[in-house]
């Protein structure tokens, strides 16, 4: 594995990487003070064949998108103990279903041994700090990183809606409302926050409940994912 530094690379360079990214495009487009400081608290990391980037058990605060190659997501202990649950596939996230819920890593990423290279982007959310703190964070920072949190779990838990209409969980994901006030202040941040972690909740217990529970770090649409769904949850 290599770590390397955003600061050894040109803004070009960076720009062409996060180009099919839109959470950084649109912090960019925003603000480009912060945009910085988020370019500050994030790396890219270079991973070799089986290269193991995230461990069951281990407890973190970075959120990944795979820019390049592919992962491998194993259960518990990793790549020697089971077979693989699923793969991750260039721009797919994860990593923040336990940021949310602040608990341990339910699966073991790596990179695939067929793949020659893999490339991450990470971004390190610690410094984002309590919800309603906007020292280095400015508040539509925030809102850009919340609103992409709800609609990507959202987007999970639409998969696992169509993939099982009858399941338990149905109308528990329906109860949790979208908020509809007004936008751009605190209190849609506050709400936005609170929606995520509910999400994140009800999604890993989703995933707990299926026999191959692949989906606590990947949510491929996989050809299920309608036009209605997607207009559903925009």
């Amino acid at each position: 594995m290599q770590i390397r530094e955003l600061s050894t690379l040109s803004p070009d360079s960076i720009e062409s990487l996060l180009r099919g990214i839109p959470f950084y495009k649109e912090i960019q487009q925003q603000d480009q003070e912060q945009f910085n400081i988020v370019l500050m608290q994030s790396k890219l990391v270079d991973l070799e064949p089986g290269d193991i980037i995230m461990r069951s058990g281990d407890r973190g605060s970075w959120l990944y998108f795979l820019l390049k190659g592919q992962l491998v997501v194993y259960p518990e202990s990793g790549k020697s103990s089971s077979a693989p649950l699923n793969y991750i596939m260039p721009g797919e996230l994860f990593g923040d279903l336990a940021m949310l819920s602040n608990c341990e890593r339910r699966a073991t990423v790596c990179a695939d041994e067929n793949c020659k290279q893999a490339l991450l982007f990470a971004t390190n959310f610690s410094p984002f700090g309590e919800i309603d703190d906007f020292s280095l964070i400015n508040m539509a920072t925030k809102l850009v990183l919340y609103r992409m949190m709800v609609h990507s779990i959202r987007w999970k838990l639409e998969v696992n809606k169509t993939e099982s209409p009858d399941h338990e969980l149905v109308n528990e994901m329906r109860s949790i409302s979208i908020y509809t006030g007004d936008k751009g202040g605190i209190e849609e941040l506050q709400a936005l926050s609170d929606h995520a972690k509910k999400l994140a909740k009800l999604l890993i217990r989703w995933n707990a409940s299926k026999s191959n529970p692949q989906d606590l770090f990947v949510a491929s649409a996989k050809g299920t994912i309608t036009k209605q769904i997607l207009d559903d949850i925009a």
